[in-house]
């Protein structure tokens, strides 16, 4: 039986920048990018996969690509579909990023 499992982890963005920069830099989001992964859909596409197995806003579609994730098979890592979503501030709904 194969085993379904959608990973949703948070993106911080902070490498490598001294203190002048981030006095500098504008403030982070408040809400992070957020990578979502699920196992590749029977038909082996991604294109195929839909925002309903990821639990997440079934109004988000598409953006979803071929990736490899250690999580899959047990932790023996495989294929999944997997996008990133975005915080778009001016209207408070989240985006897929292209």
């Amino acid at each position: 039986m194969r085993t379904r499992r959608v990973i949703t982890l948070s993106a911080a963005v902070t490498a490598g920048l001294g203190a002048a920069a981030l006095l500098l830099a504008p403030m982070a989001s408040a809400h992070p990018d957020r990578l979502q992964q699920l196992p590749v859909p029977a038909s082996g596409k991604c294109t195929d996969a839909i925002s309903v197995d990821a639990k997440w806003d079934e109004s988000l579609q598409g953006g979803w690509s071929l990736s490899w994730a250690q999580w899959m098979n047990d932790g023996k890592g495989g294929p999944v579909c997997t996008r990133t979503l975005q915080l778009d501030a001016s209207t408070g709904q989240w985006k897929v990023v292209s």
